[in-house]
């Protein structure tokens, strides 16, 4: 248990900079909850400063696809610096995109354009905050409720004043912008190089730029012509990839030009359409429900009352299993009511994040 509060429940991972454990919260919700636990044990105080930072950046990043963050803290044994953030059921993108290869199978388009677009009004988002990612990688993408999360900000960097470009060369190669790989500079149009690599690697399912060799990669990268989708997926989204890698950072766009593409706006108009019919109906929904239960149990809780009134006093079977059953429903009304609840919300704010 870390923090009095946190139960381990089992290993999900482990990375260069920590390990990865689901939880469950004792407090609040209860919910199932991930901790990453950063060793630094044998570090110096200035090199702790990336781990602060990763919780400092979180603590104020509130996002429907960006991964939400809870708590952090240092162990007990002073070890091992904590950060708690919610548990995405779905895996990692990276995962989920091997299992796809395996079975023979291959992403479809709407799916590949809904994630593409939560990925870049996400991006866009950070980049609103003066926050640049700087390691993109379907690693670092995770899935909740078939929802995109942005995740591992490990090495992420506000950008600071008006200076627009970071110049740490870190991250992974197969994502690198020629820029970076040049060493002229990481800004906001590597992220959306990034995000280019993750859309063909979505639709390939294999890395954008490869070679045998760090060497053969980076060449690629900087020299190379860069492929083409597959032929299943629509020029229009081809247009999209090759938009999003133009060698010349000046010439790439940045998040919210992407968002204006004509096949990317079309797409995020037409989820728009659907998530007012959704919400419309689905609060339609809800009131219908409540309605029709309160009529329906009104009369069967005061009866369910007067059974437990009479606990004194022997109940038959049939009694009893009555009593079972509207408690079952109640609890089921309970967790539909809560389950709408949420639903609504998010499609809220991502409809709020879509106008914007």
């Amino acid at each position: 248990v870390l923090a009095n509060r946190y139960e381990i429940v089992n290993k999900l991972g482990s990375g260069n900079f920590g390990t990865v454990f689901m939880c469950k919260d004792s407090y609040g919700d209860k919910e199932d909850k991930v901790v990453k636990e950063i060793y630094v044990g044998e570090l110096q105080p200035d090199e702790t400063v990336d781990a602060n930072h990763e919780a400092r950046l979180l603590s104020r990043l509130k996002h429907p696809n960006i991964v939400k963050y809870f708590d952090s803290f240092i162990d007990e044994t002073l070890e091992y610096f904590c950060i708690v953030t919610e548990y995405c059921e779905g895996g990692d993108l990276d995962s989920k995109i091997i299992e796809t290869k395996k079975k023979g199978r291959y992403i479809e388009e709407v799916t590949v354009l809904d994630w593409f677009v939560q990925l870049v009004l996400a991006v866009r988002y950070l980049h609103s905050q003066r926050v640049l990612h700087r390691d993109l990688k379907s690693r670092n993408i995770f899935l909740r409720k078939n929802k995109i999360k942005i995740g591992d900000f490990g090495i992420s960097r506000i950008l600071m004043s008006t200076v627009d470009y970071a110049s740490t060369f870190t991250g992974t190669p197969y994502y690198m912008s020629p820029e970076v790989l040049k060493h002229e500079g990481y800004n906001s149009k590597s992220d959306i190089w990034s995000i280019g690599c993750i859309l063909y690697e979505m639709c390939a399912l294999e890395h954008a730029f490869d070679g045998q060799g760090l060497m053969a990669v980076m060449y690629k990268i900087v020299e190379g012509k860069p492929p083409d989708l597959p032929k299943r997926y629509s020029k229009d989204l081809n247009e999209v990839f090759k938009g999003m890698i133009i060698k010349n950072p000046d010439e790439r766009p940045c998040a919210t030009k992407v968002t204006q593409m004509p096949y990317v706006a079309k797409h995020m108009a037409v989820s728009q359409v659907f998530l007012n019919f959704y919400t419309r109906n689905l609060v339609q929904y809800v009131i219908h429900y409540k309605l029709n239960y309160t009529l329906y149990f009104s009369s069967e809780k005061a009866r369910m009352s007067d059974y437990e009134d009479a606990s004194q006093k022997s109940l038959t079977p049939a009694e009893k299993a009555k009593i079972r059953k509207l408690r079952k429903a109640e609890e089921e009304r309970n967790r539909l009511s809560q389950l709408a609840k949420e639903n609504y919300l998010e499609n809220q704010e991502r409809k709020s994040d879509i106008r914007s």
